[in-house]
This record gives structure tokens, C-alpha cells and sequence, in this order.
């Protein structure tokens, strides 16, 4: 005789005792009480939170006689035959196994309309509704619309969204809700006292929270460490039974996390590879764990939001003291959750978090895109601060094929460490500081008119504008950078026929970004003008200075080649077909110059005597010509080649 599960045999008998779902048990209790109850429910809920026995009990105190304050007494012979499963007015259908419309019309339809056998009412619980085929939906329709009167339909499901809506609409619905760690706790300290097993509080908090919600599932786990155990049923036991992670050690590596101890990470991998637990559940662990920190870091320790005991609580504050921030949770929940997908599809767990937590621990990892941009420009340019060097000055250490050289590279180096320091200092004295100042490069002063230095500079220039104001940096790109002399005016110019640019480029807002780049180049502001190549006066004057061009002079259309065709003579006596020979025929000079003026044209280039086999050349050889013959396929041969 196999023994009875605990969960059915703890399973609530009346609304009183249903776990977590008060919200629930009011309506109906005060539904049986005034006898305004509904012709249809619908349960809707997670796996183990109540759907199917607050149906029953639903039932029981529909059919008892004995109902008070809306609880059925659980005593009389209707009570008990609906516990047992055996009241003749009480149909369970399980629709996982009867989903189709025969299963509907023989089960329901034929009949509902039966008197009752023993009770008041005839109630139907129909449980995972959702796997009802849609023809059997559609014939349960007018039926769960229009019920005879002593009929109620209760229905139970884990997936609303495939309840027909139709379906929906005609059911008064309750959700339930996942059942809290406390709550669940709370059942399993009496069931643990009922059955006379030891257990720490702990290791059945635990459990309540590996049960995700649902009582059934806690139940279920409570009976099976209870024969794991043999005795008292303790954390360690839940623990290596669960293949989990203890709070101790999940406090443990949000401590290492938040003082970024890469080497301590590993270690605690390894620890948990040894001791035999699931690296999957141990994450799932680690990400509620993290939750739980961030929120406390964001709403406070009192302000709930956590399902945590108040130990653990104290603990989760003191966690979030260690991290920067609220966006360092962020950011170590984001890779948990990556984490988290990942390890399903992949065969090497252990790597996957080994590196999740290695970057998790990265102090680079929280920088903003703008200074991950300055780090690569400070590893760039061979420098520990942040200011963009001077074009000039910079090109002066290069040499002349725009490389620097190596004691330059060296010097470079050296000196970062000494400027990183310099930069990452907070408390510089206002003497400092200005003896800083003073010792800055005159970036003015490197200021020329050497085209080459003036197009760096431009490019610097455009590198600035590209990072204050995209869109302005396309209406630049294609003007030029001029210095006025000595005056050290700089002249954004244009080219002529480019007015539109130049007209975006004169606007205040445009002329702005242009200014500020030129200021950040050079280390001070300048004053900076937006010219058109026409009406630039450099130009102008370039212009007056120089003599007018004289015209250009007609082309003389060259001379029509001379081309004389070669001759093709036949071999004697040997063959009756004519000999290709490339040796010039004996020709009048004259009389070839104008029958080669007529047929080229005038301007034609000179094309060489075929000297190779084609085609042409063996279709002559194919059958014998005269020379005038000859000499037109020729004439033809050389248009087609010109106009080609």
C-alpha cells in the first residue's frame, strides 16, 4: 500500500486554511454567504498556488448542507464525498486528456440538464482549460453563457492567453498570485510539527524559496529532504541536495564583486565546482541575489520590495554600501542575465562564468562611452592627460615621412605615468595649477602658412567638430583652412560654386562649433571667418595681380594617316588559291593615298598592318580575290575598327 503525498494530505479543506490567496477566498466566501455567486469562474494562476483546491472547496460549500459563514463544515457526507473525489455532483473533467468536441457534448452538454443526485447545485471543474481544441470551445460557448440555473462551471488554467476570449468574457476570473517565502514557511513549520520531523528554520526557508511560489512544489521538496535527510533536515542538506549556493557564499562573491577582486572570483568558482554544485542553479542564485542588492540600493533596506529574511536584509545593505552605485547593479545584472541565457546552449559553464565575473570586476567596465573615447585617445596620442595635443607641436617631434621617432616614442612614454598622476590628482594647489598653466605649449605661436601643418590643423579641427556637432562636420569636410598673414585671423574657405555649404556654414550656430573646435585645437580662441573662394580678398587680389590667360589656341586637326594595304598575291603554279604575303604590294604611292584618303576619315588614328592570322585574314585565304576586292574589305575592316 503506497503511502499518501503529504501535499494531499495537507491539502486545505476550507477557505480559512487556503495559503496566500486571501484576496480569493473573501469574494467566494461572502459569494456562498448572500448566494450571489457566479454561473462561471475562471481560475487562472502559476502551478501549486490553489486553482484546483479552492475549486473543491468552492464545490464543497455549494453542495454542503451544512455551509457556515460561507465554509462548508467539511464533516457531512457531501463534504466528504467531494474531498474524496466521489460526489456524483461534482465532475472533474482534466481537458488535457478530453480536448475534443465529442469529449464536450457527452460529458457536458447531454448532461447538465440531469436533475441533482444528491446536492443543491451541479458543478463542473474543468481543469487546464486551456487545452480544449477551439471546436470545443466553440461548443462549450452557449452552453457556459446560458447554464441551467443549478449549474456552475469552474475553470481552471496555468495559461490564460489561450483561453479563447469569448471564453473569458462569460467567467468571472480570479488570478492567483505566487504564494510569498514567509507564507510558504509558515505551512511547512506546521506540516514539520504535525509529521514530528526536526528541521532548522533556515534549511525550510530555504526550500520555501527554491519552491518559486508555488506550495505544492515546497511540499514536494519538504517530503523529499525528509527522506534525504534521515533526521534532521539542516541547510547543508538542502544545499547539497538542491546543488545550489548558500547566503553565506552568495555574500561572499557580491563582496569580492564590489571590491573588484578579479583572482578571488576564480577561486570561488572553483570552490563551487568542487563541492558538486549546479553552476546553473548557482547562477539563477547569484541574479535573485543581485536583484535583491539593487533594490535595496535604490528603495533602502525599509522600504521592502525584497522577499528576504531580516538578517539577510541587514546583510543585502551592507552590500550595497561596497558597490558605487545603483548603475554598477545595472551593469552586473545585465551580464548575469547574458550569463543566464547562454548557459543553455552551452557545454562549458564553468568558462562562461569564470568570464562573466572577470568582467563583472573590470574597473574600466563602468566608464561612460565618452571616456572609454578618452582612454583610447590618451593610448593614442602617448600621453596620460586628456587635452589634445597641438597639430603643430605635434608635428615638429615627427619626422619627415610623418612617423616619431623612436627617442620621441620613448619620452612619450615615460612621461605618462608622471602626467597620469598629475590628471587623476583632486587636491592640486592653486599655485600648481597655475605653474601648470604656465608651462602649457603656445600652440598660437606655431601658427604658419605651410599648406602641410594648415591641413593637420584642419584635420584636428574637423575631429573637434565631428564631436561637438556631427551634421556641421559634413558641411566642412569639404572647405579649406587659410591664415591671414600675420594677423592670425583663420578663414574657413569655400569654393566658389559651393554657395549652399557656405551659407550653412555663415549661420551664428554653425560658425559657434567652429569656434570652440579651433579653440580646443589650439588651446585658446581665434577669430575665425567664413569666406567664398569669389569673395575671399586673397583671391581677389591673386586674381588682379594676374595677367589675363591668353585664349587657347584652335586645335589643327592632324592629318589623315597614310595606310597602304598589303598585297596578297597567288602562289604560282603550286595552287590555284591566292598566298597571304605581309610584305607591301608594289602599289602607286599615289593612287594609294587617295584611295586611303576616302575611305578613312579625317582625325582617324593609325592602325597597324595586321601581321597575325584572323579571321578575315583566313576567310581570304578560303577563296580567291582580286585586288581591288582586297582592297574594299579592307577599307570595310578599317571603318568598323574606327567607329568601333
Amino acid at each position: 500500500m503506497s503511502q499518501q503525498s503529504l501535499y494531499r494530505k495537507y491539502r486545505p479543506n476550507t477557505f480559512d486554511t487556503v495559503v496566500g490567496q486571501k484576496h480569493i477566498t473573501r469574494t467566494l466566501k461572502n459569494a456562498v454567504t448572500t448566494g450571489s455567486f457566479a454561473h462561471a469562474y475562471l481560475f487562472v494562476g502559476p502551478r501549486g498556488t490553489g486553482k484546483t483546491t479552492t475549486a473543491r472547496i468552492l464545490a464543497a460549500a455549494l453542495v454542503c448542507d451544512n455551509t457556515a459563514a460561507g465554509e462548508p463544515d467539511g464533516s457531512c457526507e457531501q463534504c466528504l464525498q467531494v474531498i474524496e473525489g466521489r460526489h456524483p455532483d461534482v465532475i472533474e473533467l482534466d481537458a488535457a486528456s478530453q480536448t475534443g468536441v465529442d469529449n464536450v457534448r457527452e460529458e457536458i452538454i447531454n448532461n447538465m440538464h440531469l436533475v441533482t443526485v444528491h446536492g443543491k447545485s451541479k458543478v463542473y471543474i474543468i481543469d487546464e482549460v486551456h487545452m480544449l481544441s477551439k471546436g470545443a470551445f466553440n461548443a462549450l460557448l452557449k452552453t457556459l453563457e446560458e447554464p441551467p440555473p443549478n449549474v456552475i462551471f469552474i475553470l481552471c488554467t496555468t495559461d490564460p492567453q489561450k483561453v479563447l476570449s469569448t471564453v473569458r468574457s462569460r467567467c468571472q476570473e480570479f488570478e492567483f498570485r505566487p504564494i510569498s517565502v514567509d507564507d510558504i514557511t509558515e505551512r511547512l513549520t506546521y506540516i514539520a510539527g504535525a509529521e514530528n520531523i526536526e528541521a532548522e528554520p533556515q534549511a525550510l526557508e530555504l526550500i520555501a524559496r527554491h519552491a518559486d511560489g508555488g506550495m505544492r512544489d515546497a511540499i514536494t521538496l519538504f517530503q523529499s529532504m525528509r527522506d534525504y535527510a534521515q533526521g534532521a533536515i539542516r541547510v547543508v542538506d538542502v544545499e547539497e541536495r538542491m546543488g545550489g549556493v548558500s547566503s553565506e557564499e552568495l555574500t561572499q562573491i557580491m563582496f569580492v564583486l564590489a571590491r573588484r577582486d578579479t583572482p578571488a572570483c576564480f577561486v570561488w568558482v572553483a570552490q563551487q565546482v568542487e563541492h558538486g554544485a549546479d553552476l546553473v542553479e548557482v547562477t539563477r542564485a547569484l541574479l535573485d541575489y543581485a536583484r535583491d542588492a539593487y533594490v535595496v540600493s535604490v528603495l533602502g533596506a525599509e522600504a521592502g520590495g525584497i522577499n528576504r529574511s531580516v538578517d539577510e536584509t541587514q546583510k543585502l545593505a551592507e552590500i550595497a554600501a561596497q558597490f558605487s552605485g545603483p548603475a554598477a547593479f545595472e551593469r552586473l545584472l545585465d551580464l548575469l542575465f547574458d550569463l543566464s541565457d547562454k548557459l543553455r546552449w552551452s557545454t562549458e559553464p564553468r568558462i562562461l562564468i569564470e568570464l562573466t565575473l572577470a568582467r563583472a570586476c573590470n574597473s574600466q567596465g563602468e566608464t561612460s562611452f565618452e571616456a572609454l573615447l578618452e582612454r583610447i585617445e590618451r593610448l593614442e596620442k602617448g600621453t596620460g592627460t586628456t587635452a589634445t595635443p597641438a597639430p603643430a607641436a605635434a608635428a615638429t617631434s615627427r619626422g619627415d615621412d610623418g612617423r616619431t621617432p623612436p627617442s620621441t616614442q620613448k619620452a612619450a612614454v615615460e612621461t605618462t605615468p608622471t602626467q597620469a598622476a598629475a590628471h587623476n590628482s583632486t587636491a592640486q594647489a592653486p599655485a600648481e595649477v597655475a605653474a601648470s598653466e604656465a608651462h602649457k605649449p603656445q600652440t598660437v605661436a606655431a601658427l604658419s602658412s605651410d599648406e602641410a601643418t594648415l591641413n593637420r590643423q584642419w584635420r584636428a579641427i574637423l575631429e573637434q567638430i565631428q564631436s561637438i556637432d556631427p551634421p556641421s562636420q559634413a558641411v566642412f569636410s569639404i572647405a579649406r583652412l587659410q591664415l591671414k598673414g600675420d594677423s592670425q585671423v583663420l578663414a574657413v574657405v569655400f569654393a566658389a560654386g559651393d554657395s549652399y555649404r557656405y551659407k550653412l556654414a555663415s549661420k551664428p550656430e554653425a560658425k559657434k562649433v567652429v569656434e570652440q573646435a579651433v579653440a580646443t585645437v589650439f588651446g585658446r580662441e581665434l577669430p575665425v571667418q567664413i569666406e567664398l573662394a569669389a569673395q575671399s580678398v586673397d583671391v581677389a587680389a591673386q586674381a588682379q595681380a594676374a595677367p589675363a590667360p591668353a585664349p587657347a589656341a584652335a586645335p589643327t586637326p592632324a592629318p589623315a594617316p597614310s595606310y597602304e594595304a598589303p598585297a596578297y598575291e597567288p602562289v604560282p603554279d603550286q595552287s590555284p588559291e591566292p598566298a597571304l604575303d605581309s610584305s607591301p604590294a608594289p602599289a602607286s604611292p599615289a593612287a594609294a593615298a587617295s584611295d586611303e584618303a576616302a575611305a578613312v576619315p579625317q582625325g582617324a588614328p593609325e592602325i597597324p598592318v595586321m601581321q597575325e592570322p584572323t579571321p578575315q585574314r583566313e576567310a581570304y585565304a578560303d577563296a580567291p580575290l582580286s585586288l581591288d576586292a582586297l582592297k574594299s574589305e579592307l577599307n570595310a575592316v578599317v571603318k568598323d575598327s574606327y567607329s568601333a
